[in-house]
């Protein structure tokens, strides 16, 4: 019973350690590649209103019917989301160490949208026939991202997680029926947000490596102001626009490891 006890141990001990690999020779080292992506962009606005007024103006998009007390003010708080599904490239470089039996990694990434001027778009029209439109676009990203996988010969599964800065646009264009002269107002801003994701690397040849990868990455949100205008007659309230952006990105991508 014991001699079978320790063939069984060996046995598995040699299945395990055959699916080992001695990283120092096949992952440890400087890399640098390339990524092709898909990304669904998903823009979420929170967008509000608020004006004084003795019965409901216009402007409200859809939030009363024209002629509605609204008791002294006007007060709109709505959510609009959209999607595009964009494509990306992108340039890594980075290190692999090994650790016993599992592998560690840092890269930094910057990564530009191929179509960013499709912007994430919606239009509201009111009771009253004004017209809202709110959009949002975000353009090149730069990354640091740092990985942990366990090795299988030439196959590395891993996880990876880290930080991303981006570059996000958003907008508000108003125009209400009646005022010949609408208002815009356009704000870009670099925001920060964090990424976390999963892969896996295929070490075909001594110095290449072809990856998959999806990765989710949600910014941070930014919100932007535009106050009451009365001057010459105009109508338009003091309105808000908060904007956050998420990107499910899956990148298939060749690396060069020195």
């Amino acid at each position: 019973m014991c001699k079978k006890i320790h063939k069984l141990s060996t046995a598995l001990s040699a299945l395990f350690f055959s699916f080992s690999i001695n990283a120092a020779e096949n992952w440890d080292g400087y890399f640098f590649g390339i990524t092709a992506g898909s990304n669904d962009t998903q823009s979420y606005q929170p967008y509000s209103h608020a004006k004084a007024t003795s019965s409901c103006g216009n402007n409200n998009y859809g939030s009363m019917a024209a002629g509605a007390s609204c008791g002294g003010s006007e007060d709109y708080q709505t959510k609009y989301s959209n999607s595009q599904n964009l494509n990306s490239a992108s340039f890594r470089i980075g290190r692999y160490w090994q650790n016993n039996y599992l592998t560690l990694g840092i890269l930094g990434e910057y990564a530009k949208i191929q179509n960013y001027n499709k912007n994430n778009f919606e239009v509201i029209t009111s009771a009253f026939g004004d017209t809202l439109s709110v959009s949002a676009k975000k353009e090149d990203s730069i990354s640091i991202l740092g990985l942990a996988g366990y090795p299988i010969n030439n196959i590395l599964p891993y996880l990876t997680a880290g930080l991303s800065n981006t570059e996000v646009t958003s907008s508000i264009r108003q125009d209400i029926v009646g005022y010949n002269i609408p208002r815009d107002l356009l704000n870009s801003e670099r925001v920060w947000g964090y990424s976390v994701g999963a892969g896996l690397k295929w070490k075909f040849h001594n110095n290449f490596i072809i990856n998959g990868e999806y990765l989710y990455t949600n910014y941070e949100n930014k919100k932007i102001n535009m106050p009451a205008d009365t001057s010459s007659g105009m109508g338009y309230p003091s309105t808000s626009l908060d904007t956050e952006f998420t990107v499910k990105t899956f990148n298939i991508g060749l690396e060069y490891k020195f």
